[in-house]
Parts: structure tokens; sequence; C-alpha cells
């Protein structure tokens, strides 16, 4: 299309256009246009393919365009803020309009200040207890210590260690705890075997515990002696608690003769078992 079909037929949509409507879109035209300003090399690189689309309108009665509702208005507004508007937006919730900031987000409350639920007070620090390193105060701690169950005078000594007390002071704790009778290996190694034992195990094994445990050799043999227990029946009724079935060949009887050494017994006392334990099971058949 030629310019000068074009101006013709932009001079017929004037003319067709209402008196009113007419005035105000040349007051807007004679008006300077601040967008094209702005934007200088719009009019160069519009394609020709938009001005064709411009022109083809009809040529009829053309209506004057409906006003744009208030809440529409409100949200075109909205949508046209830069985001630090939006972002900075003052007043409740409710009177925003939408499509604005209206909820505020929660960092934008926290940076205005004005954040909805109330700052968490600080915890405050958890000061550590300043211990004396004296010998009432490592006392006291072996009392506790032993409140709950008996320990061996190694086994003080080692915690007490840990505690960062000198040797002096816990040669002096520990004196003052035998003395009192609060301590005592021989106790205590009473206490391991008649535990160890109820519990299946052997002289072996006991023995073993209480050398952990930093009894002395002596104190470990008299102990068990004193203990007067049947190993060999013991061994015997662990190996019934353990199996139930007679044995069935070689591989099961070198089954239950390695569950009996693990348990601590001896090797002697593992053989009476197993052989009692087979005649036993012979005669029931």
């Amino acid at each position: 299309m030629k310019e000068t079909d074009a101006e013709a037929l932009h001079a017929q949509i004037k003319a067709a256009l209402q008196p009113g409507l007419r005035r105000k879109t040349e007051e807007t035209a004679r008006a300077p246009n601040t967008a094209a300003a702005a934007r200088p090399n719009a009019r160069q690189n519009a394609s020709p393919v938009a001005s064709n689309v411009s022109l083809s309108v009809n040529l009829g009665e053309v209506a004057t365009p409906a006003p744009m509702p208030a809440k529409r208005q409100d949200q075109f507004r909205a949508g046209t803020r830069s985001r630090k508007d939006r972002e900075g937006f003052e007043g409740d919730s409710a009177d925003a309009p939408r499509g604005s900031a209206r909820a505020f987000s929660k960092g934008s409350r926290q940076k205005s200040g004005e954040s909805g639920a109330p700052n968490k007070p600080d915890r405050p620090k958890k000061i550590r207890k300043i211990i004396v390193l004296d010998a009432n105060s490592g006392f006291n701690q072996a009392l506790r210590w032993l409140a709950g169950r008996d320990y061996s005078a190694a086994k003080l000594r080692e915690k007490l260690r840990g505690l960062e007390y000198p040797d002096a002071i816990i040669a002096d704790v520990l004196t003052r705890l035998q003395e009192s009778s609060w301590q005592s290996d021989q106790r205590f190694a009473e206490a391991k075997i008649r535990s160890l034992s109820q519990r299946g195990k052997g002289p072996m094994a006991i023995q073993q515990k209480l050398s952990a445990a930093g009894v002395e050799k002596t104190l470990r043999k008299s102990s068990l002696d004193a203990a007067e227990l049947d190993w060999l029946k013991l061994a015997s009724e662990t190996l019934a608690r353990k199996f139930k079935t007679p044995v069935a060949d070689r591989n099961d009887y070198a089954k239950r003769a390695r569950f009996l050494l693990s348990r601590g017994f001896s090797s002697g006392d593992v053989s009476k078992a197993l052989k009692a334990s087979t005649a036993q099971e012979g005669d029931d058949d």
C-alpha cells in the first residue's frame, strides 16, 4: 500500500469517529509522546506487517471504548509499579490491590522491621561449672560413680585421671574410699564372678574380664577358688540351654565344643560335658 493511500484511509477513519473522541484523539496527537522519545528507534524497527495489520480495521462506525473498571485499574497500576515500590508498600494487606505485594513477603517485612511474629529472646549461654581439683571434690565424684555400681580401684583411677586430677590426690581419694569400705576390689571381683557365671561364662572368660577391670592376679585366683563353682555342671547346663536336639554327626559335635570353648570353659570340662550329654541322649533312646 502506498503512503497516499494510507493517509487517505486514516482520514476516513478520523471522519467516522465521534466528535468527542475525535477531539480527544487530535489533542493526544498534538501532545508530546514521551514513550516515543524514550524509544527513538521503535518506529524505525517497526515491521511492515504490523503497519498492514493496523490498517486492516473496519471502516464502519467506531464505538467509544467502555471505561476500565476501578478494580481492573488497580490491578493495572499494581502491575506497572516497580519491584521496589511493591516491596515498600505500607498499609494493611487487605487495603493493598490484587497483584501487588499485599501479603508482604517474609523477606520484605523483615527488611522493614515489621515482622508479624515477635523475635525470640536469645537463649542464655551455658556456663561451664568450674571444678576445683582437690581431694574433697575427687572423693565426692568417686562416690557418685559408686552409687550406680561397683568399680575396681584401677577403673576409678582411670576415670579420675580423665578429669585431670593429680596422681597424689587420686591416691588419697582411693585410700579414703577403701578405709570407709565404699570401694573394695574383693567385693567387686566376687560380684563380677557371680554375675558372669549366671550368664553361662566359664572360669577363663571370667578371669579375662577381671583382668580387664584391673583386678590383681592373686585376687582373681583367690576369688574364683572362694566361689566354689562346679564348672562341669555349669558347662553342661549351658550346653543344654543352647542345644535342644541330640548330636547329629561329628560336625555337630565340633560345633558344640567350639561353643563351650568360646564361653570360657576349659577343654577338659568341655570334653566331659559333651560325653555326658551324648551318654544321656543314648539312655533316653
